[in-house]
């Protein structure tokens, strides 16, 4: 290349001025050293960055480099990060140090994150002009609620509980979730620096006073349980028992914010729904499954013995009691008790979600503690298949599934409940030969009686069934063998069994079989005849005494299942790979070893 003189003259005297080092005259095109005898020369040498040339931008101009380091550092409280970092860490320092009337007030003028929405305050809704639309309060982080004030007592806080802890009131941190009765927030309790959730219901009637049910339930789920404590003490037992346990979310006290009931509950972990989430919905292992159902029904034996009934048992309502792995012995807690009621004080029939919504709700009977049994049966099952049991998508819908399932024995409801149900000509076909009901409807039977029974009974439509579809549709099917609940639990993804022995495979079938033969004492239609808690934590799969005591050879059920199902379970080839290696040596024809083994098969020699 080719240098300019001018330009050359003003490159020697700018080196000359700051290295003391004159440039070397660029080559031309004929001069240039050839780049692989330069790459030969050159490829073994060290660099020594002492040398002088190395160092020519160090002494250069050393006193406008310091100026400029703490123009920089004046920003900066720590010098040892780049300017960008040191910026943005500390940006109200460089802004404070560029603007000296710069002021941050957490609390005051500067923006904070909302969590409510809409945003927008309704003060038809509420007189303090604080709720949108919907009656929910609106809070941002920051926020802080339920501060005590004697002179004001009636207006911000409202305390029914004996001791008083949080005379600071409560700091939002964050947004748990929402629903139809309010929200559920973070926060910090400002007396103690604990970390709490709060539900803060509408401020409306119908959203209070069951939320006032509520409290009044766990004060006596509470009651109850420090009675059980204390009898334990007495009698020096130091043995560990699940059964004292507390699995109810424990209720710390409540207060009226700004015509807004607010509940401070512990902070649990995530939900029982949200683990079967991080196991992509496949289920959970055995272990965890008995332990989990171990621990819910103590739950509802202690609920029994309050005659409390919970009314809204599912997997989102049952939460771990912290964060760790649910394998190391996290317990459960059962959470929600909004709709909850006394057994001998049931007031509402539109109860329960709907996949866990127990047959005689859904027939309009009067309910007991049974409902909770039903409940848990689906959650449970819930625990093995990964997803719900019967995702029923209306009280027909629902309906179908479980009668289409064959959980039970008879093909529909007993006599009984449907003599009494109010409901029963609007789901079943009456056979006036017969006098009594003799099968469920068809799709188009039902969207018929539908409209009929929308123009007679249209408040009693509503109020029990909430707003039924105008078209009943068939429901989408989630398992293959939906249509057989035996089926269901024994061949539930077995294809992933399949690098098992036939061995192997038949002890798993005994263990399913044995869960099979439990949810179905669980889930009876008939409410009489489903299980009570204290007979489901005596049932086999839950003590574990089937391996031993079980009598597999006596259960003709469970050898016409295998006999049934033999193809499905053992495949076309029925020995194992082990055994099959062994037989070849021996010269066995694989259509003797088949023979055999199906023969083994039908006497059951396990």
């Amino acid at each position: 290349m080719f240098v300019k003189k001018d330009e050359e003259e003003n490159s020697i005297q700018w080196n000359l001025k700051y290295t003391g080092i004159s440039p070397v005259k660029s080559h031309s095109e004929d001069d240039l050293p050839d780049p692989i005898q330069q790459s030969k020369i050159h490829s073994n040498r060290n660099i020594n960055l002492k040398l002088k040339k190395f160092k020519r931008f160090d002494d250069f101009n050393l006193q406008e480099q310091q100026q400029q380091q703490s123009q920089l550092n004046r920003f900066s409280p720590l010098s040892n990060l780049d300017p960008l970092a040191s910026k943005t860490t500390f940006v109200t320092t460089t802004f404070k140090n560029n603007n000296e009337n710069f002021q941050y007030e957490t609390q005051a003028s500067n923006p904070r994150r909302l969590l409510t929405k809409p945003n927008i305050p309704n003060i038809d809704i509420n007189p303090y002009n604080c709720d949108n639309e919907v009656g929910d309060h609106i809070i941002h982080v920051g926020d802080v609620i339920g501060v005590y004030d004697p002179n004001m007592e009636n207006l911000t806080r409202y305390k029914s509980t004996p001791s008083m802890t949080s005379r600071n009131g409560f700091k939002i941190m964050d947004l748990l979730g929402k629903g139809t009765f309010g929200q559920v927030i973070k926060c910090e309790n400002l007396a103690d620096g604990s970390i709490v959730a709060i539900k803060m219901i509408k401020a409306s009637e119908e959203c209070m006073v069951p939320s006032f049910m509520e409290c009044k339930v766990l004060q006596r789920l509470q009651k109850q349980q420090r009675l059980l404590g204390r009898n334990n003490n007495s009698n020096n037992n130091n043995e560990r028992n699940d059964n004292q346990d507390d699995h109810f979310i424990n209720f710390l006290e409540e207060f009226v914010y700004k015509g807004h009931l607010c509940i401070v509950f512990e902070l649990l972990g995530p939900s029982v729904l949200e683990v079967l989430q991080s196991n992509k919905f496949h289920g959970l292992h055995w272990d965890l499954i008995t332990s989990f159902s171990k621990q819910l029904f103590h739950s509802l034996e202690n609920l029994k013995m309050a005659n409390v009934i919970h009314c809204d048992l599912k997997p989102e309502n049952i939460l771990l009691k912290n964060n760790g792995n649910p394998a190391n012995g996290n317990s459960l807690k059962i959470i929600d008790f909004g709709a909850s009621c006394f057994e001998n004080q049931t007031v509402y029939s539109y109860i329960q979600s709907r996949f866990y919504r127990a047959p005689e709700v859904v027939l309009g009977l009067p309910y007991t503690s049974g409902i909770d049994m039903w409940s848990v049966g689906c959650v449970i099952a819930e625990l093995y298949l990964g997803i719900p049991l019967f995702p029923g998508q209306s009280e027909y819908d629902l309906m179908v599934r479980i009668i289409e399932s064959k959980v039970n024995v008879d093909a529909i409801p007993p006599k009984w409940m449907l003599d009494r149900s109010k409901f029963s000509t609007l789901f079943f076909h009456y056979d006036p030969e017969e006098q009594k009901y003799t099968r469920l409807k068809s799709i188009d039977e039902y969207n018929i009686d539908l409209k009929e029974w929308k123009a007679t009974n249209n408040e009693i439509i509503i109020h029990h069934l909430g707003y039924p579809r105008d078209v009943e549709k068939p429901g989408k099917k989630y398992f293959e063998n939906s249509d057989n609940f035996c089926k269901l639990i024994l061949l539930h993804r077995f294809h992933k069994l399949a690098h098992l022995t036939d061995i192997e495979k038949l002890d798993v079938l005994k263990k399913r079989w044995i869960f099979h033969k439990f949810l179905q004492k669980c889930l009876d239609i008939d409410p009489f005849k489903r299980y009570t808690p204290t007979e489901a934590l005596r049932d086999p799969f839950i003590t574990g005494k089937w391996i031993s005591n079980y009598d597999f050879e006596a259960d003709v059920d469970f050898k016409d299942f295998l006999t049934v199902e033999k193809q499905n379970i053992f495949g076309k080839t029925s020995l194992s790979p082990s055994k099959s290696n062994s037989e070849k040596k021996k010269g066995t024809s694989p259509k003797s070893q088949s023979h055999d083994h199906c023969t083994k098969l039908e006497n059951l020699q396990l």
